[in-house]
């Protein structure tokens, strides 16, 4: 009988000839293996018997060798993150498409492995690796040294720490150290305050104050550029009083102009500062300018009002006696110039005659050949409280002795005692003048 070939042949001959095994073995491939069989034809007595046997099982996987080889060449996984344009390494995936058509031989020939060639990897070749091998043999970068401290910086901050009792010491040492200091100083201005300012005193000496306060008292005209930059508006409450007292013991010209701006400070306190610390300024042309100019402003009723009460607190606080008639005249001016007139006349005077010019006219006719210390002894006996304290206040500020006394409160009676305490003190000054 035939093997089962011809299309007449049987219904179960067809299902096991060659090609149709063939066929079914090309529709079974899929992606992950083959398996291999092998076909005997036995001839019966009256049919052919086809037998299949598998006898081999040929994987599709990509294989791990190449894996294997890739690590062994180092090739970092971290690499392929960071250059994900490279992409990842080719390892030579085999071709998914359908078999060709199956013969014995080829059969035969997928069962012999040493046949069977395993597609070789194929190794990327990265630039990023060969840098980044360098970069991890080479040592780690050098630790960068931390900058040496700064010695004037570490020695300003001790100033402005210290009490009273390092004074002594850390005087001499600022000095030595010289200018560069003095901005480091600004820097940390006033520092430890050593006395309460609000009940600081007119005659307070800076060395009374703080450290810092001293230190820059004791450069004298070279603490000037940071004074007058301590002076300004932006600065704390404290940081302004503490500055002006220091103004004071530390006359320079470019101190002028902020402590008359600091006399139109709506803070009396500030304002009562810059004032003493401009009597200290005298003798700079900078400071007969300016009072040129304030006297020009305070008669002349078109200037602005602010420029024209500016003048009347200036002559006031400065204790300019010379600007008395001027005062007087502006008593006749509307407010707020007349007001600081008045306020003014009192400081100078120790008295109050009123807000009208007459009276006042009257009492500078009969003083005016008469210094100031005279109209402040004879004020300690009238009958204000208020205005025998302000006339007791002056003197201190004229001679710098408060006599021991405490308390700002004069009574009517201690007169007497006063002016004989203070009268030779005022000879005194006006001998060494």
């Amino acid at each position: 009988m035939s093997s089962g070939d011809g299309e007449g042949g049987h219904p179960r001959s067809r299902a096991n000839t060659p090609a149709a095994a063939r066929e079914a073995e090309v529709r079974d491939v899929e992606v992950h293996d083959i398996e291999v069989h092998e076909i005997q034809v036995r001839e019966a007595e009256d049919e052919s018997v086809i037998e299949r046997r598998a006898i081999a099982r040929v994987s599709l996987e990509p294989p791990r060798l190449a894996l294997e080889v890739a690590r062994d060449d180092e090739l970092d996984p971290v690499l392929d993150a960071l250059r994900p344009d490279l992409g990842p390494p080719d390892l030579g995936a085999p071709d998914l498409e359908a078999p060709a058509p199956a013969t014995r031989s080829t059969f035969r020939a997928a069962v012999r492995p040493e046949s069977a060639s395993a597609p070789k990897p194929r190794r990327r070749d990265d630039p990023t690796t060969a840098i980044v091998r360098t970069a991890r043999a080479s040592s780690p970068p050098a630790i960068v040294p931390e900058e040496p401290p700064d010695r004037l910086a570490q020695l300003a901050s001790e100033i402005a720490r210290s009490g009273p009792d390092h004074l002594a010491a850390l005087g001499p040492r600022a000095l030595r150290e010289g200018l560069p200091l003095l901005p480091r100083i600004a820097r940390e201005f006033p520092g430890l305050l050593w006395l309460d300012l609000a009940h600081l005193r007119p005659r307070t000496r800076a060395d009374q104050i703080s450290a810092a306060c001293a230190v820059l008292a004791a450069f004298g005209t070279a603490s000037g550029p940071h004074l007058a930059a301590l002076l300004a508006p932006g600065h704390a409450w404290h940081v302004r009083v503490c500055a002006a007292r220091v103004a004071a013991q530390a006359p320079s010209a470019e101190l002028v102009e902020p402590l008359v701006r600091a006399l139109a400070d709506d803070d009396a306190t500030i304002a009562d500062f810059a004032a003493l610390a401009l009597c200290a300024h005298q003798g700079q042309p900078a400071l007969a300018a300016m009072l040129g100019r304030l006297r020009v402003a305070l008669v002349d009723r078109s200037a602005p009002p602010f420029w024209r009460r500016t003048a009347a607190r200036t002559f006031g606080r400065m204790r300019e006696a010379a600007s008395v008639p001027l005062l007087v005249e502006a008593l006749a001016d509307a407010e707020p110039i007349a007001t600081a007139a008045r306020d003014a006349l009192r400081i100078l005077t120790a008295r109050d005659h009123g807000a009208y010019r007459l009276p006042w006219r009257f009492w500078w006719r009969a003083q005016r050949t008469r210094g100031r210390a005279a109209w402040l002894l004879e004020a300690l006996d009238q009958d204000s409280p208020a205005l025998r304290s302000r006339a007791f206040q002056e003197l201190v500020l004229l001679t710098g002795d408060d006599l021991g006394r405490r308390h700002a409160t004069v009574a009517r009676e201690d007169a007497p005692a006063l002016r004989a305490a203070y009268e030779p003190m005022l000879a005194a000054a006006r001998a060494a003048r």
